[in-house]
């Protein structure tokens, strides 16, 4: 499960997504979701000389009122995109794995930092890896954020 949120005065409302993981619902409610940025993001990004032949039809640029020239597939098309990351991340590690992944405000970076985590269990022959449950085990400082 995912659970996106960039803030109050954020363009992209909080939002939210669990499935239990099967391939068929991977492919029905998972795979199909795009990468986004916002608005100002695509103009940096544009202004930089990056990405000048990406169009809002490659992915979801998302303004004030929603996203432009384009339409979101879900409601919740941004944290299925994270829960896809996510998906994506763990795989790499090349191994089965069975449980409940749930991510608050996470990202490639923290995602890695689990994996690492992860393979560093199976490494050492832990056959019941210990619980990753205190996000602060892998939230870079300059990314936390208030908890109360």
């Amino acid at each position: 499960e995912y659970q996106l949120d960039y803030g109050d005065e954020a363009t992209i409302r909080p939002q939210s997504f669990s499935v239990s993981l099967t391939p068929n619902r991977f492919v029905r409610h998972v795979s199909s979701a795009r990468t986004f940025v916002t608005w100002s993001q695509a103009e940096q990004l544009r202004a930089s000389g990056a990405a000048s032949h990406v169009t809002p039809r490659d992915l979801l640029v998302i303004g004030e009122n929603g996203p432009i020239d384009n339409e979101f597939r879900f409601r919740n098309e941004c944290a299925r995109h994270k829960t896809l990351d996510l998906i994506g991340d763990l795989a790499l590690l090349g191994v089965d794995l069975i449980g409940k992944f749930s991510s608050v405000r996470g990202g490639h970076q923290l995602n890695a930092m689990m994996a690492a985590e992860l393979q560093r269990q199976i490494a050492t022959g832990q056959q019941t890896p210990e619980p990753l449950n205190h996000p602060s085990q892998f939230w870079p400082a300059q990314s936390r954020r208030a908890a109360s």
